[in-house]
């Protein structure tokens, strides 16, 4: 992978058979199903001040599970996850969502907001129907997903983040970005104008400067 900082704007898509787990430097991890799209709006973040970032993720197509990070847990009100018109507040958690207005909860707890107005909270083993286009219906249960737990994806951060020396560049260590790696089918990374296809085994980043992506 080439280390780079984010470019907000950034869009991953995974294709009929593609599947694709993102690793954000402050440990956010999304696991993207088959046929799905995500668009990362706004993501700040700074090791020496994880307090201070923020991150922002739209799902426009399809479904996903999502790990949060430090920024979560020490501030939730600056990490928000949109889905089929409907924004999640978290707890620090693990939740999956489509943009079919589904959502469920494997650990701690999320609201769900449209509008700013709450349409309901979920804790662990809970589900959020609002496809019905009836009242936000809650049962017990977990949304079905193709993509691996992202819980349970190992990533070597050195490798990732630094200090590799061969992720850092002559002024220091390496910057924070988005990675993604491909664990079944194709996936396409799109920014700035171009895009690039991933295999399965591969991982790639989004240049700095808003360049098409490299692997």
């Amino acid at each position: 992978p080439v280390s780079a900082p984010l470019r907000e704007g950034d869009q991953v898509i995974t294709g009929a058979t593609g599947i694709a787990v993102l690793f954000l430097r402050d440990d956010t991890r999304i696991a993207m199903d088959p046929d799905s799209r995500l668009r990362i709006h706004e993501y700040r973040h700074d090791d020496a001040k994880v307090r201070a970032g923020r991150i922002r993720l739209e799902l426009l197509r399809g479904s996903a599970q999502v790990t949060t990070g430090e920024l979560a847990k020490t501030r939730p009100e600056r990490f928000v996850f949109e889905a089929g018109g409907q924004q999640i507040r978290v707890h620090g958690t693990v939740f999956g969502a489509n943009t079919q207005g589904q959502f469920s909860v494997r650990q701690g707890r999320v609201a769900v907001e449209q509008g700013g107005k709450s349409l309901g909270e979920l804790n662990a083993g809970e589900m959020l129907d609002l496809a019905t286009g009836a009242a936000p219906v809650k049962t017990q249960g977990s949304l079905p997903f193709q993509a691996p737990d992202p819980t349970r994806v190992g990533i070597n951060r050195d490798q990732f983040f630094g200090p590799d020396p061969g992720l850092q560049s002559q002024s220091g260590p390496a910057a924070a970005g988005t990675y993604v790696h491909v664990r079944g089918g194709a996936v396409i990374l799109a920014q700035g104008g171009g895009d690039v296809v991933l295999m399965q085994g591969e991982t790639a980043m989004a240049p700095a400067g808003g360049g098409v992506p490299m692997k």
